[in-house]
C-alpha cells in the first residue's frame, strides 16, 4: 500500500564541475519501487555513465540522495538545478 507522502514528488537534481556534470533522479520505477538514477558525464563528451540503485521506501530513497548530495558538495560540484515532479 502506497502513504500519501510515497506519492507526492519525485526529484532531479543537476550539478556541474568544470565541464563535468552529474545528474540524480529520484523516483519510482515501472513496478512502483522508490530509486534513484545518477547519470554523469562531461558536457559535449563521450565520457559518462548511468546506474540505477533501488531502494526498499522513499525515505530509504531520500538517504541515497543525501549521500549523492553530500558527496558532490565534497567534489566541489555547484548545484545548478532543482526540479521536484508529481510521482504518479
Amino acid at each position: 500500500m502506497t502513504s500519501a507522502t510515497e506519492s507526492l514528488h519525485e526529484r532531479v537534481l543537476r550539478w556541474e564541475h568544470g565541464s563535468r556534470f552529474y545528474l540524480a533522479h529520484l523516483h519510482r520505477d515501472l513496478f512502483g519501487q522508490w530509486g534513484l538514477t545518477v547519470v554523469w558525464g562531461t558536457r559535449g563528451g563521450g565520457a559518462g555513465g548511468r546506474k540505477h540503485h533501488p531502494a526498499e521506501d522513499l525515505s530509504a530513497a531520500q538517504a541515497l540522495l543525501a549521500a549523492v548530495l553530500r558527496r558532490r558538495e565534497q567534489r566541489g560540484y555547484r548545484l545548478v538545478d532543482d526540479r521536484c515532479y508529481p510521482s504518479e
